[in-house]
């Protein structure tokens, strides 16, 4: 197998978007939170944002402390060159796109117990806390994004987070 049809066959894995859901859940409620728990709609985000390499590497390369508007800023901004203002639209254009896959990697998710559906909330919650070692540079930074993603997301209210990323969920 070529080394493209590997990173292929990572990014289209249910098992690595599940874990990345996961580790959505836990940034989004951390140990110390467990009372607060991601709304089910804010997993279709996660999956267009983190596994797209440039968008990854935005989320990495934004203080985990400004948070979603200032991910949500940089794709506004002329200063940042790296980022074509319309690219934001492209995140929209993914959560539908990834619907299917994101539906199941919630799927593998509940199914290895890295999350639970609470059903009559329709809320996510991370079945625990614990991280993962030795992995692959490119899968942690996906596992971390994620995370990351999920604490900028715990500060943000739905509406919010669908008008600073111009998606609808």
């Amino acid at each position: 197998m070529s080394v493209l049809n590997r990173e292929q066959n990572l990014v289209i894995n249910p098992a690595l978007g599940g874990t990345a859901l996961w580790r959505f859940a836990c940034g989004y409620s951390p140990k110390d939170m467990e009372a607060q728990h991601a709304p089910l709609p804010l997993l279709f985000i996660a999956l267009p944002i983190v596994l797209n390499e440039r968008f990854r590497d935005i989320v990495l390369g934004t203080q985990k402390s400004r948070g979603l508007s200032a991910f949500a800023e940089k794709f506004y901004l002329t200063k940042f060159k790296e980022v074509e203002k319309d690219e934001i639209a492209a995140i929209s254009r993914g959560v539908p796109q990834y619907r299917k896959f994101t539906l199941n990697s919630i799927a593998v998710a509940i199914r290895t117990n890295l999350i639970s559906l609470d059903a009559d909330t329709a809320r996510i919650l991370p079945m625990h806390h614990n991280n993962i070692k030795n992995i692959p540079k490119s899968v942690k930074d996906i596992l971390d994004a994620s995370e990351k993603l999920g604490i900028w997301c715990r500060g943000t209210d739905l509406a919010a987070v669908q008008n600073l990323l111009s998606v609808s969920l």
